[in-house]
């Protein structure tokens, strides 16, 4: 694997703030343990959004330089097509599911449970064009890409178990400076011409 930290996973559909708030937090305990700020690969920021068709056909050169795979998981995430691609490929280059960071955002739900019995037939693209090209690069091989998905979830939830259901520390007022000065970039991002 490479010397990015995380692969960020998560449905566009799913909460913005929930989601900066728990990348504010995976942030805040990796450099209390690290030393240093952790290097994230995001989609919005790593994706020519002018070209995105072109720059995703290297997903799998991606998730490779990446050494983790932190999914933000709000409701939808396990009905979104390009999700369940995200967590396949990326254990198709590494099968440790040790390398996987569960962060599941409020209103979720247990993601595990439902990534469990996840069907492909049920997760879906916002675009039928990615929905379409994904569904022909799974092609006849469904029943094996949905097998790598329960196995990840089911492989997940025992080390769950194992770990006694272990969580992010919280780091009250700098976990709150920390989502401010976050959100605070975002939204500088945003305003500032492209």
């Amino acid at each position: 694997m490479g010397d990015i930290d995380f692969f960020i996973s998560h449905s566009w559909s799913d909460d913005p703030v929930l989601k900066v708030q728990a990348i504010a937090e995976v942030a805040a305990e990796f450099r209390a343990s690290h030393g240093r700020d952790a290097w994230c690969w995001l989609d919005k920021l790593c994706i020519d959004q002018t070209d995105i068709a072109n720059d995703l056909q290297c997903l799998p050169v991606f998730v490779m330089a990446c050494k983790r795979l932190l999914i933000l998981s709000g409701p939808t995430y396990p009905t979104r097509l390009w999700c369940a691609w995200e967590m396949y490929v990326f254990f198709a280059m590494a099968s440790d599911t040790n390398k996987l960071l569960l962060k599941p955002l409020e209103g979720s739900g247990d993601t595990l449970e439902r990534l469990k019995s996840f069907k492909a037939s049920e997760a879906h693209c916002w675009s039928a064009e990615d929905e379409a090209m994904l569904r022909g690069i799974i092609g006849d091989d469904v029943k094996r890409f949905e097998s790598e998905i329960h196995e990840v979830a089911s492989s997940q939830s025992m080390q769950e178990a194992a770990s006694g259901k272990s969580s992010l520390a919280k780091h009250g007022a700098k976990l709150e400076k920390e989502i401010r000065r976050v959100a605070s970039e975002l939204q500088s991002q945003q305003q500032s011409p492209g």
